[in-house]
């Protein structure tokens, strides 16, 4: 499944977005997608095997569509590193990152994921989404702000074969893409790495690298790879203090679900989220003081990650996956002081990461499927692997 989903992040990317309201020990009302209706207990092997024939039943579908609506995200972070620089005196470095999204939504739409010719692989993909995005950097000699216009965004996406067409004409989205650019752009020089080098503009159209050996998308083979990589997960966050339930509805549908709540110092639910950046910081508490060669060392680090709320469901029935339902609200906290000979240097880091998001998956001939209008307006462009990395990386 993931040759499946290769290009959905440039047909929905920003989709699986979602929000925040952290530090609480209870869940949030609005963390509803992985909720799952009342049912009645069953075995999980027998969930598993429902589970199996829905998806036998999708790997004979042509086409494929998920939608989300309402989703919302917001995350914060805040880094700041005090240096001393003469006695008595320190300069700090200040970093801050701030990412609210409000009432997100996308429709995508795939056919042809059975076929093994590139004529008859076609999709798109709307997303709208009301968008708050900013933050600085400030340290000596350099501040910078970087702010995206607030407001409603929205973009369109289209797959014909090997060519992918983006519209970005929406001028808040395009804004939004430039100023995360640019503030990874300065983040690369400040480290020695290479630029970007993207030039946007409001559309384009490129080759997103697909051949005929890549078909057909869909197979049980990958589709259970994929199944069982989410139910794997499940279980996962169920071994480090979930609740793991497997029910059967009303309706004839299952859901294999977890849940957690109230979980602190969760260090292990880390490698379970993709906030690599937040996370780059020591988790394990230590309080060293000794003496080497005259100099006197003192180091006190203190952490602590909590999950405050954490629930995934996976819905199916006799014709395939119904939603996939994901939230999650967990904050982190972070000290580091290290004295030499009374003169401290320190690091605070300050996060909090809230989700909400439910997809909703459509077969047959509920999915439909717009192509691009005008398509003599995109502006045909060459992408190499960085550059289309680059681009996934911005648009996530």
């Amino acid at each position: 499944m993931k040759k499946t989903f290769k290009f959905i992040p440039l047909l929905a990317a920003g989709a699986l977005l979602t929000a925040c309201d952290l530090g609480t020990n209870t869940k949030d009302p609005s963390l509803n997608a992985a909720d799952v209706p009342q049912g009645t207990a069953v075995r999980t092997t027998l969930a598993k095997e429902k589970m199996n024939e829905a998806v036998t039943a999708m790997a004979k579908d042509d086409a494929i569509g998920i939608s989300m609506d309402d989703a919302f995200l917001h995350y914060s972070l805040s880094v700041e590193k005090t240096i001393p620089t003469q006695k008595d005196n320190t300069t700090s470095i200040a970093i801050e990152k701030h990412t609210n999204i409000d009432h997100a939504g996308f429709s995508v739409g795939v056919r042809g994921l059975t076929s093994t010719s590139l004529e008859e692989l076609n999709g798109s993909a709307t997303a709208k989404a009301t968008f708050d995005i900013g933050g600085s950097i400030s340290m000596p000699d350099f501040e910078k702000t970087y702010s995206a216009p607030k407001g409603s965004y929205g973009f369109g996406a289209y797959l014909q074969g090997n060519k992918t067409y983006l519209d970005f004409s929406n001028v808040n989205f395009l804004s939004m893409l430039e100023e995360k650019m640019g503030e990874k752009d300065d983040y690369r020089r400040r480290h020695g790495q290479s630029e970007t080098s993207l030039a946007l503009d409001g559309k384009i159209v490129f080759d997103n690298g697909l051949v005929a050996e890549d078909l057909p998308f869909t197979s049980q083979k990958r589709l259970t790879q994929w199944t069982t990589a989410l139910s794997e997960k499940i279980e996962r966050i169920a071994s480090k203090g979930g609740k793991l339930q497997a029910l059967q509805h009303e309706d004839g549908s299952y859901s294999y679900s977890v849940s957690a709540l109230s979980l602190k110092q969760a260090d292990e639910f880390m490698d379970e989220l993709d906030l690599d950046e937040a996370f780059e910081f020591e988790t394990e508490e230590r309080d060293d003081e000794e003496e080497i060669g005259g100099f006197h060392f003192q180091r006190s680090v203190n952490s602590e990650f909590n999950v405050n709320s954490y629930g995934m469901a996976f819905v199916f029935d006799e014709e395939g996956i119904s939603s996939i339902g994901t939230s999650i609200d967990v904050s982190y906290r972070f000290e580091d002081k290290f004295t030499v000979n009374g003169v401290t240097y320190g690091t605070k880091v300050a996060m909090n990461y809230t989700l909400n998001e439910k997809i909703n998956f459509l077969l047959g001939t509920e999915v439909t499927i717009e192509n691009p209008s005008e398509p003599e307006t995109y502006r045909e462009v060459v992408l190499n692997k960085k550059q289309l990395k680059d681009l996934i990386d911005i648009i996530d």
